[in-house]
């Protein structure tokens, strides 16, 4: 997959908007999740990921392999979108607004999934929004501790270091939702 995703970065680099098109395809939905679960709203987790991919066309030209994967090279544009984002507003709702319609079968299964996601916001919510990040890209996008280093710009030690405190935190958070 790595040396697909390369080629595609290649064709990309000589201006084929169609290969840019398969890299879009391939990170939308990890790059949308990551800044929904950042901000917490749909309609401007879709604008942020638009200009995300729109960032990374335009810049398209000075990525090198040396400096990372394209998967660190495009997260690392949401994440300075999302925290672009985060310093022009001071407080973040974490409330999430959305249409549901669903029917009597779906009910329990809707019920569910909304307390779930209610737990994950709520545990999430104790994090600064720099430990959310991490969070987001280390388990819900599943990126390598040397990814993610990239991403956020500090050594991989480092990064292990402060993922191991904010697992703790973690806990302390999921046992307190638990009580």
């Amino acid at each position: 997959m790595d040396d697909e995703i390369l080629g595609l970065v290649i064709r990309a680099k000589r201006g084929d908007k169609n290969a840019f098109g398969k890299l879009y395809n391939l990170y939308f939905k990890k790059i949308y999740r990551y800044v929904y679960y950042s901000i917490y709203g749909h309609e401007l987790s879709e604008d942020i990921t638009q200009n995300t991919f729109l960032k990374a066309w335009k810049s398209l030209p000075s990525f090198t392999v040396e400096k990372g994967t394209f998967q660190a090279y495009i997260f690392m544009i949401a994440r300075n979108l999302v925290t672009d984002y985060q310093r022009k507003r001071k407080e973040i709702s974490l409330e999430v607004i959305e249409d549901t319609t669903f029917s009597e079968e779906d009910l329990a299964e809707q019920i569910s999934r909304e307390q779930n996601k209610d737990m994950v916001q709520n545990v999430l919510s104790g994090l600064n929004g720099f430990e959310k990040q991490i969070v987001i890209l280390r388990f819900f996008e599943e990126l390598s501790f040397s990814e993610i280093a990239r991403v956020i710009g500090k050594k991989e030690g480092a990064l292990r270091v402060q993922i191991h405190r904010i697992l703790k935190k973690l806990a302390e958070r999921l046992k307190d939702y638990g009580n």
